[in-house]
């Protein structure tokens, strides 16, 4: 297995791109050559069993993609094992590239070609044996070329040399496509028939053969089971997905159709062109207008708008259910003017209320003027008026008050331009008050509603819907559950103050317990914390630089663990000291590096107690003339000699360091030239300093080491003078 590396020997991590559970993804320099590069450190589960054996897998793998040179998997430029055990992944940058998600729901013909090369990267990796196993639409870039865009396959965290890959990969391909084509995949692949969308049914020439594919590939292959080659899947999508001949003509969407996501907003038609069309609006059921009852039944009553549903048990993550297909309402797109008969009967009618209130009212001063003089009449007791009944009981949040200025022909558009400001404003009182103001129309002011007002109605429907998801939520106290469902209300409401307070709120609670466990040095928990503020608000300010600082935390505690180990298995004592010299403890680990110096600070001192020792090898030599004087110098010490010097001079002169050239772990050399010594005497000493600091000599500068002056006789006979 490859040997360990510290990562930031070789490379600077600059900046934090991505982070979750499984690692961390960063920009950063490779030290040698000055380039940008992405590094991924992967974190695995080292308490697992079988865990040496996916580093093994994951290793293979990175040196098979190495060398693979595909153009939809970005290129590895190194990987390894850290320090800490851990793998890592260094990759090409690819800047400023859109994910696979932002076309999610596109045409199929858009998509075909998209899909056809992630098919391709597929296969490319199982020609290496390599297993993707984190295959999805943000794990997918989309690279522009010089004739068309190209897929790049991301997510290679996961990788891992696998006998069967295509068995791995079929199922989240499957998944893939069922989430670009708005299809939503069967609960249980097994059981149940996979439905198409009806956009998609008349979209595709072959609906029938792209199910059945889509079917094959969600359903879990049995190990006896033969399954496709990718060149199958790739020849079957295109003819399947394939525009049908007649693309232009009208879809019509049947009553049982299954929408992915909410209608698009129905264009204004002029009203001439469309005098009595009716186009189908989606709305929740508690804000459906019953349909029109026959004359001799009682009026429908109006529908209040939806009240908070009782939270149901946390955690409160989905998505109101989807509106049945039987849940329209047909609005004409053209307004009914009042006929003019109505409009004069109507103001008959007004001015006879008029005359009658006025005549009772001086009906009952003239009375009041004359009750003086009349006898009172007994106190009887009052008989209590009845209750009203439960459904005469006045909703919590009252239809919106019609305003006496406008005329009642106008009260349609007032309360539709009232629910539009409702919309755009965010307020949810108000919002409240419209839909109830028009649900109290009657069926006659409701089918003279413009299309827009419909949209809008559908849209406070939801709003309304997400609403009370939040305030259960809210109930619930789970910080991340609120954050989700204050998201799911700013895609409606977008200036909505409620969404603004309840989120700033929520995530500021998860950051001050991701602040907390950052102080604890739990760095897993607390990136949790943060990541769960990131998937719905990723904008939040100051977010980027939280997550730094804890990767960042994280990163130099893995590095002080992995020193500390190092330095607690050295051999020698000094060995682990050097690694421990250079180093900043973390607040976690600050016990633990106290420890670990003492203990090898003692252990230095119990083997290094003696100083050193200095001797000249063999006889001390003369100086003869016109030649350089060798000496021998031994250096010993019960543990270790760190530094080891030699001071020469000719008698009278200063003193004068020498270099000495190492010959055996304790011997050294050194050359005193012919031009130093002058053909005079010479003096010297050395000194030798242990890890300890003790130190040992040979002489010194007071009583130095003398050499004698070779004589002319002793140079003729070749003897010394000893």
């Amino acid at each position: 297995m490859t040997e360990p590396r510290r990562i930031t020997d070789q490379y600077r991590l600059d900046k934090l791109l991505h982070s979750s559970s499984s690692g961390s993804v960063f920009r950063a320099t490779e030290l040698e050559t000055g380039g940008t590069v992405v590094v991924k450190l992967i974190v695995g589960d080292d308490s697992a069993a079988d865990f040496e054996e996916q580093l093994s897998r994951f290793l293979t793998a990175a040196a098979a993609l190495r060398e693979l040179g595909h153009p939809a998997i970005p290129r590895i430029l190194d990987f390894g094992l850290t320090s800490a055990g851990s793998a890592f992944l260094v990759l090409e940058l690819l800047p400023g590239m859109a994910s696979l998600e932002t076309l999610i729901g596109s045409r199929p013909a858009r998509l075909v070609p998209l899909l056809t090369q992630v098919i391709s990267g597929l296969e490319a990796l199982e020609s290496k044996g390599v297993a993707h196993r984190n295959l999805t639409a943000a794990n997918i870039l989309m690279a522009p070329g010089l004739e068309e865009v190209q897929v790049k396959l991301l997510g290679l965290g996961h990788i891992a040399a696998d006998p069967e890959p295509r068995r791995t990969d079929l199922p989240a391909f499957g998944l893939l496509v069922c989430r670009m084509l708005g299809v939503t995949p069967p609960v249980d692949p097994k059981a149940a028939e996979l439905r198409l969308p009806a956009r998609l049914e008349d979209e595709a020439r072959g609906p029938e053969l792209l199910r059945a594919l889509l079917e094959m590939l969600l359903r879990p292959a049995r190990q006896e089971d033969a399954l496709p080659s990718y060149e199958e899947i790739r020849r079957t999508l295109a003819e399947s997905l394939a525009s049908a001949p007649d693309s232009d003509r009208t879809i019509i969407l049947p009553a049982s159709a299954e929408l992915p996501a909410p209608v698009a907003p129905l264009p204004e038609a002029p009203p001439q062109l469309l005098p009595v069309a009716t186009v189908p609006i989606h709305v929740p059921p508690a804000l459906l207008i019953p349909p029109p009852t026959e004359p001799a039944s009682p009026p429908p009553e109006p529908i209040a708008p939806p009240a908070p549903p009782v939270p149901p048990v946390p955690p409160l993550l989905t998505v109101p259910p989807p509106v049945p297909p039987s849940a329209t309402l047909s609005i004409p797109l053209k307004k009914r003017r009042p006929s003019r008969l109505l409009l004069v009967g109507g103001g008959l009618l007004a001015l006879l209320l008029v005359a009658a209130t006025a005549a009772l009212f001086v009906g009952q001063r003239f009375e009041s003027q004359h009750a003086a003089v009349k006898k009172p009449a007994p106190v009887q007791a009052a008989t209590p008026e009845p209750a009203p009944p439960p459904e005469a009981v006045v909703e919590e949040t009252p239809a919106e008050t019609p305003d006496p200025a406008v005329p009642e022909a106008d009260r349609p558009a007032a309360l539709a331009a009232s629910l539009a400001s409702a919309v755009r404003s965010g307020d949810i009182r108000k919002l409240r008050a419209a839909v109830a103001g028009i649900n109290a129309l009657t069926p006659e002011e409701r089918q003279g509603l413009s299309t827009k007002a419909a949209r809008d109605l559908d849209t406070a429907g939801r709003a309304l819907a997400a609403e009370a998801n939040l305030t259960a939520a809210e109930k619930a106290g789970k910080p991340e559950d609120i954050l989700a469902q204050a998201a799911e209300l700013a895609k409606l409401l977008l200036a909505s103050a409620r969404v603004r307070t309840v989120r700033d709120k929520a995530a500021g609670a998860l950051e001050t317990e991701a602040d907390q466990a950052l102080e604890a040095g739990r760095y897993d928990e607390a990136l949790r914390s943060l990541e769960a503020v990131r998937r719905t608000w990723p904008e939040r300010a100051g977010l980027d630089d939280r997550l730094r600082a804890v990767q960042s935390a994280r990163s130099e505690e893995e590095e002080m663990g992995s020193i500390l180990a190092q330095a607690e298995k050295a051999g020698r004592s000094h060995e682990g000291l050097k690694l421990l010299a250079g180093a900043a403890p973390t607040p976690r680990y600050a016990d633990r590096f106290r420890q670990v110096r003492a203990g090898l600070e003692a252990q230095l001192t119990r083997q290094d107690q003696e100083a050193p020792t200095v001797t000249l090898v063999g006889t001390p030599p003369q100086v003869e003339k016109g030649k350089s004087v060798r000496l021998v110098l031994r250096f010993q010490d019960d543990y270790e000699v760190t530094d080891a010097t030699l001071f020469v001079r000719r008698e009278g002169a200063r003193f004068e360091k020498l270099t000495l050239r190492p010959l055996t772990a304790t011997d050294y050399e050194a050359q005193v030239p012919a031009d130093f010594h002058k053909n005079d005497a010479l003096d010297l000493y050395a000194i030798a300093t242990d890890r300890s600091g003790h130190t040992g000599r040979l002489a010194s500068p007071e009583a130095p080491l003398k050499l004698k002056k070779k004589g002319f006789f002793q140079r003729v006979l070749g003897r010394d003078d000893g």
